[in-house]
């Protein structure tokens, strides 16, 4: 009778400890940086973004994962897709097309800020705005009126400059994150800062925030190649953490916040020795 009893527990038992993980679908290849991402469009919707450095392109796939649009970014000699950010339909304009700004890296071109070239690019492949040098490009809003700020760096780590560009559109999420996936106003929402000193010759502090009821994530720290070379487990009595760049090479480097209930966001970081 009691084996009899614990066959009948262990029924009820082991059904709930078993994984209800099921793999719905995969894309591949992809770049490292920004995939995976969900971009909130203001006419379109929830898009899953994937990129491909390796062929310059750019995909926007729908929800259930069928390709929306591919778009294929400006190509320049010495120069291979970096990064993109600020994905949108009604930011740069009001004509629905889709635009971002697409950033270039050319690790010969001799020195900074040469080594980048930017441009705001829409899905046409029509260059819509040169922003010459800049490594990078965020989305703010000020008084209610958004504006570009794209950072460019200089051969000496401690010189460079913003330029700050007006904008007649807007993001559906008010006060977005660099690729339009943080919407403004939502509790407990995770945050992970650029690094600082930016362009850095020996360390850096990054901060980082946890959403309210997660213990801890990952920042893991890439190379250009998509290559993980220092990976830092971070919890929710710390918000920052001391990353030591003297033995690493310079270059231009990703990072990145994971983890369980952590809606996956990156950063750059620059080393110059």
């Amino acid at each position: 009778m009691k084996n009899t009893i614990l066959i009948i527990a262990a029924l009820f038992i082991c059904p709930g400890a078993k994984a209800q993980l099921t793999l719905e679908h995969t894309f591949s290849p992809v770049s490292i940086y920004a995939s995976g991402q969900v971009i909130l469009f203001s006419s379109n919707g929830e898009k899953i973004l994937m990129c491909d450095t390796g062929t310059n392109q750019v995909k926007l796939y729908n929800t259930d994962y069928s390709l929306w649009k591919t778009i294929n970014l400006s190509h320049y000699a010495g120069y291979r897709f970096d990064n993109v950010s600020a994905i949108s339909d009604n930011l740069f304009n009001s004509d629905n097309l889709v635009e971002l700004v697409a950033v270039y890296y050319n690790p010969s071109a001799g020195s900074y800020p040469t080594y980048f070239k930017s441009e705001v690019i829409n899905e046409n492949s029509v260059v819509v705005q040169d922003l010459g040098n800049a490594i990078s490009a965020q989305v703010h809003v000020i008084n209610g009126n958004y504006k570009l700020f794209t950072e460019t760096y200089y051969a000496q780590a401690s010189a460079g400059k913003y330029d700050i560009y007006t904008l007649p559109g807007s993001l559906p999420c008010g006060q977005c994150g660099s690729l339009g996936t943080q919407r403004s106003g939502e509790e407990n929402r995770e945050a992970l800062s650029p690094p600082a000193p930016n362009p850095n010759s020996g360390g850096a502090v990054i901060n980082y925030q946890l959403p309210v009821g997660v213990e801890q994530g990952t920042i893991t720290i890439y190379n250009a190649n998509g290559q993980s070379v220092k990976t830092y487990q971070v919890g929710n009595n710390f918000q920052s953490i001391d990353v030591s760049s003297a033995n690493l090479p310079s270059g231009v480097y990703y990072y990145n916040l994971t983890g369980a209930g952590i809606t996956p966001m990156g950063n750059k970081m620059v080393v110059i020795h």
